[in-house]
């Protein structure tokens, strides 16, 4: 499983590496190093991980650090994943300093619930024939299963306000099923379901698989929310730089001026032609032009104006 984790992470880094280069490496900001904490965190962490795994085989101590080691590394991961669901929450919600405090408290108090449920004080049994495979009784299994329930919590807390932001933005108007998902997929409401999902699967496999197969999907489970969370943020960078570059075509072709049929065959018969730098504005009736007034984004007639519905 932990093959099968790395491999899903270190493709999705390879797919998404340019994006990176384009989005992230040129922006300065404690948000971007945040994002590539997440990345690169996972990303030399996990090697670790790899190695160890047929290193340590038969070696029932090492197994042991071993465990405590991969404890540690998803606890730091998913502390990262955490910390830039609320920062983007925050900003989705108008920098709402209820919806960041709501949120601080959430995490908190799951954060807390996380740490008492996890068997980490606990030195279990490891089955050193299988690459150091721990064996999780079925009263630890619970325990474990509430960790994960509680990570699950937070997921749905942020999908949900979310998912509200997106209702109140359309809020009177009719929007069909093409354009919610791709609202859905413009503030990343697709990837928290998606992530919730695949924490819900890990839940189940402590509640009715054996004792060597509880928790098999953890590292999958974490190893997905890493890679969608990433590419959620890329998503909207993306988003934010084509917009940015739509604005500024906008703003450098200025205002279309159009001349009368009078002015060009008055020009003609002169020998001159007019240019549209000494051309006079022929009237409304006369040139159909449509003047962006000074100031005015185009960015402003289409985004939504206004404090956030969160």
């Amino acid at each position: 499983m932990h093959l099968t984790a790395g491999s899903i992470f270190y493709y999705d880094w390879m797919l998404t590496f340019d994006d990176e280069l384009h989005h992230l490496w040129n922006a300065q900001t404690y948000f971007t190093l945040l994002l590539l904490a997440n990345r690169y965190f996972t990303f030399f962490t996990f090697i670790p991980i790899l190695v160890l795994e047929i290193v340590l085989r038969g070696n029932a101590a090492g197994c042991h650090i071993y465990s405590k080691y991969r404890s540690f590394q998803g606890l730091i991961s998913g502390v990262i994943v955490c910390s830039i669901l609320i920062v983007r929450t925050y900003a989705l919600c108008n920098k709402s300093k209820k919806i960041l405090a709501f949120l601080c408290v959430s995490f908190t108090l799951i954060f807390g619930v996380a740490t008492w449920a996890s068997p980490n004080g606990k030195k279990l049994q490891t089955n050193i024939g299988n690459g150091c495979q721990t064996l999780v009784p079925q009263a630890v299994g619970i325990r474990s299963a509430i960790s994960w329930e509680a990570l699950m919590a937070f997921d749905l807390i942020v999908f949900g306000l979310t998912l509200y932001r997106i209702i109140e933005e359309k809020r009177g108007s009719h929007v069909s099923l093409n354009e919610l998902t791709r609202l859905m997929f413009r503030d990343g409401a697709v990837y928290l379901a998606i992530m919730a999902l695949a924490n819900s699967a890990n839940v189940l496999t402590y509640y009715i698989l054996t004792p060597g197969l509880k928790g098999a999907t953890g590292s999958i489970s974490a190893h997905i929310s890493v890679v969608l969370v990433s590419r959620a943020m890329l998503n909207i960078r993306k988003q934010d730089a084509s917009r940015g570059a739509s604005e500024a075509d906008e703003e450098s072709s200025g205002p279309i001026v159009f001349t009368s049929i009078h002015q060009v065959t008055s020009g003609m018969e002169e020998g001159v032609v007019s240019t549209t730098a000494d051309a006079t504005p022929a009237p409304e009736s006369d040139a159909f032009a449509l003047r962006q007034p000074p100031g005015e984004s185009y960015a402003s007639k289409v985004l939504p104006v206004g404090p956030s519905p969160c």
